[in-house]
């Protein structure tokens, strides 16, 4: 389907005007599609691609070139050693941690967070 923009426009979720290249503190969140849970084998280890020409407008080193290249080498794993073809929901979601008080918080939410799965209506 060609690209048509008053048809094809989606509100970025991302922090307006903000240099997610700069380095920082980032908690991020991947989603696979439809919440499948296709790595309760543990993590592989998958590489890259090396070719992300046709990507030229994201800023080397940013989160999105990160998250990208790691969805990009997942799903090319996943294409290779299964017959699962799509592997992630679109885009991701992701909370830049600006003091002690939030890097706690969500250090806490991700101790507690596995414990809360079994009363989940997205997880059961």
């Amino acid at each position: 389907m060609k690209y048509n923009p008053d048809k094809h426009h989606r509100r970025s979720i991302r922090l307006q005007g903000y240099d997610y290249s700069q380095p920082g503190i980032y908690f991020i969140t991947l989603c696979t599609q439809n919440r499948e849970r296709l790595f309760v084998v543990g993590v592989q280890n998958f590489e890259t691609l090396q070719n992300q020409n046709a990507y030229q407008h994201i800023i080397p080193t940013s989160i999105g070139s990160i998250i990208r290249g790691f969805k990009i080498g997942v799903t090319r794993g996943f294409r290779q050693n299964t017959d699962i073809y799509v592997v992630w929901q679109r885009n991701y979601y992701e909370h830049i941690i600006r003091n002690e008080v939030e890097l706690n918080r969500i250090r806490q939410y991700i101790i507690d967070n596995p414990e809360k799965w079994k009363t989940d209506e997205n997880y059961i």
